[in-house]
């Protein structure tokens, strides 16, 4: 097995910042959408991927 996570430095620092708020106060949680999502967010390139790899194991038989 082949794992990979790939994400943009503005994806982890969204991680951080969400991790940093106080999210039941509405104007920080609104702020940080704004931030990553909304109008101030032109700047962001937000994207994140996990792969497997699985190895192909076929039969000896096939491979002759």
């Amino acid at each position: 097995m082949n794992p990979m996570v790939a994400a943009s430095e503005d994806s982890y620092d969204l991680y951080n910042d969400v991790d940093d708020i106080d999210q039941n106060d509405t104007a920080e949680v609104t702020e940080l959408l704004r931030r990553y999502v909304g109008d101030d967010s032109t700047e962001k390139k937000l994207h994140m991927g996990a792969e497997l790899t699985f190895p192909i194991l076929l039969p000896p038989w096939i491979l002759q």
